[in-house]
């Protein structure tokens, strides 16, 4: 558990491949500040600058499907250094002191009591900003793992949504449950996705887990486009903290499924209607 703790709130492991580039440097106006991400301390040479920057604040809650409030959802903003907090009694958290950046915002059931997958988004702070989030974040239960496969081929993480999968490619995070993958659509589209024309959200895990190859997409076509339509799929990057364009979807030509994407990171994917 306290291996899961260090992960979700530092982004870090000795195992997370990701540990390459130790140090990110923000622009802060007139001086750099180089953030150690090994130990989340920013350093400066001129702290009274730093402390002249209008900080933001980020609040908001966590519930379930049933619109019961989550306690205990660690939620983390990420960029170099981390800023988290546990959500309370009635599912609300205080993010504090938020320098301005665009940042990923996750929710994480740490102690895994619920059995909920975990949402994530980017967020925009700006200086001094009050940001309330504009609706709770649902967190909805897991649907049944799968198992990762032996070799590659395809494998549908969800009813409908399947991923071809290299597992000498794959880094799993390293917490339960082990070489399986798994994940969860929310009961509607949440206010944190920035596309009008969005079809559809999944959260696919385990959270923080990596291809090194490309994991091409298929999805069953549910929304009864024709064939040759398009849509877009989109994932949210923890790793470099944007929105990733993961490829065009074309409609077959027998209409039932969309094809052409692919991604290479577990993590929130929505599919958006070209116009």
């Amino acid at each position: 558990m306290l291996l899961l703790a260090l992960l979700a709130c530092t982004g870090s492991s000795d195992e997370d491949p990701t540990d390459s580039a130790p140090t990110t440097t923000l622009d802060t106006g007139d001086k750099d500040t180089t953030v150690d991400t090994d130990t989340d301390t920013p350093t400066n040479s001129d702290p009274a600058e730093d402390s002249a920057i209008p900080l933001g604040i980020v609040t908001g809650e966590a519930v379930d499907e049933d619109g019961q409030p989550l306690r205990d959802i660690l939620v983390t903003t990420c960029r170099g250094s981390c800023i988290s907090d546990n959500t309370d009694d009635a599912g609300w958290f205080l993010l504090p002191n938020v320098d301005p950046d665009d940042y990923p915002l996750s929710f994480v059931d740490l102690a895994g009591q619920y059995g909920v997958a975990v949402p994530l988004f980017m967020l925009t702070v700006g200086p001094g900003e009050d940001v309330v989030l504009p609706e709770p974040v649902v967190m909805p239960r897991l649907q049944p793992a799968v198992p990762v496969p032996e070799f590659p081929g395809d494998v549908e993480v969800l009813p409908g949504v399947t991923l071809t999968v290299d597992p000498e490619e794959l880094w799993l995070a390293p917490w339960e449950p082990e070489g399986v993958l798994q994940g969860a659509s929310p009961p509607a589209i949440p206010a944190l996705v920035p596309f009008e024309q969005a079809l559809a959200v999944w959260y696919l895990g385990p959270f923080k887990s990596i291809s090194y190859a490309p994991m091409p997409l298929t999805l069953d076509n549910q929304w009864e486009l024709a064939p040759g339509d398009t849509a877009r799929a989109w994932v949210v990057s923890y790793l470099d903290a944007v929105w990733v364009d993961a490829g065009l979807m074309t409609v077959s030509d027998d209409g039932t499924v969309l094809t052409g994407a692919a991604i290479e990171e577990l993590t929130t994917l929505v599919l958006v209607a070209e116009e």
